[in-house]
């Protein structure tokens, strides 16, 4: 996930996707701020309005050595109606330390939905003040059967 602007900020993402039964899938997500500065503050997932969403958990590393960062968990919301699951710390405003998703440090993030993994919406949003102050994305990033695990789906035209 790259942010605009003439310094390149990256934050790096993976999932993993299992299915657990015929209609249920558990979703697990490692968020990596590469090198972005202005760290980020709030991961969401948007499913179709009316997902089921169970299991939420959250992973993050504790600060040592006389670190002045917050070590509060992220904050998990499911809102059922609108299919959506998030997690985040305080703004920026509120509390400079917050447990932001800070440089070289990496998140873990997890639940279970009652959607395949398809057309849901990811938005990472940032902590420190600027433009733009959030990004979206959708998932499958691969058209190449990568995602359903079909490597022979790969070829050379698709590296």
């Amino acid at each position: 996930i790259d942010l605009p602007g003439a310094i390149v900020e990256r934050f790096e993402l993976a999932r993993k996707v299992t299915q657990v039964d015929v209609d249920t899938w558990h979703y697990e997500y490692a968020i990596r701020n590469m090198n972005s500065d202005r760290s980020a503050r709030a991961f969401a997932v948007d499913f179709s309005d009316g997902t089921p969403i169970a299991n939420v958990g959250f992973k993050d590393v504790d600060h040592h050595s006389g670190e002045v960062y917050a070590t509060t968990d992220w904050t998990p919301s499911v809102d059922a109606p609108n299919g959506t699951v998030s997690w985040s710390t305080e703004t920026f405003a509120t509390n400079v330390n917050a447990n932001a998703l800070r440089w070289a440090t990496l998140f873990n993030f997890w639940f279970d939905a009652d959607a395949p993994p398809t057309d849901a919406v990811h938005t990472l949003e940032l902590f420190k003040p600027g433009s733009p102050a959030s990004v979206s994305f959708t998932m499958p990033l691969f058209a190449d059967g990568f995602q359903s695990h079909n490597l022979t789906a790969w070829s050379a035209a698709v590296p």
